[in-house]
């Protein structure tokens, strides 16, 4: 139907507060057509949805690796994990970290540190972006294995993870490292 609108939580589901789910919002809805239309023409969905206009926001998928990459690209990708790493209170760039983009979309971005043989030197790369759209301990943890999985890499060999010390990632109790 539209790019605000995912299936809600099991959890929310299962609390009757909706089937449906509005990202931009951060609403549960009930997965009726009258409803979500007429959540669609609420002032703040709509000042909301304003933000999504993609020639002032471009979506952030359209970064990451790839393999043919032209020179401005990968001047883009390095520029961008600078920034990454800068920005966070943990001063390495071999870490996770969520990002969240005026539209309140979350984006996981994944860098990789290891050691490269054939140079007999410590590489780090960074591997791309993967959208998040809640960024609870469960479902980050999910997400990571997916993302760790579809760029072929074997998550047995994983030393360590790097995060800005948030709690859903490495909190005591429920985070990322626990689940």
């Amino acid at each position: 139907m539209c790019d605000w609108l995912i299936r809600a939580s099991e959890e929310l589901i299962s609390q009757g507060k909706g089937e449906a789910y509005c990202k931009l919002c951060h609403a549960a809805l009930r997965a009726h057509k009258t409803d979500l239309e007429k959540h669609a023409k609420t002032k703040t969905h709509k000042e909301r949805e304003k933000v999504l206009n993609v020639k002032i926001q471009p979506k952030l998928s359209a970064f990451g690796y790839s393999k043919g990459a032209t020179t401005i690209e990968k001047s883009n990708d390095l520029q961008l994990a600078v920034y990454l790493a800068f920005h966070s209170s943990v001063r390495s760039v071999d870490h996770l970290d969520e990002s969240t983009d005026v539209a309140t979309v979350k984006y996981m971005p994944y860098m990789v540190r290891y050691y490269n043989e054939k140079n007999k030197t410590i590489m780090v790369d960074f591997l791309g972006f993967q959208t998040v759209y809640r960024a609870t301990a469960m479902e980050l943890c999910s997400a990571f294995k997916e993302f760790i999985k579809d760029m072929g890499l074997n998550i047995n060999n994983l030393i360590a993870i790097g995060t800005d010390g948030a709690n859903n990632l490495c909190g005591k109790n429920n985070s990322l490292l626990r689940t």
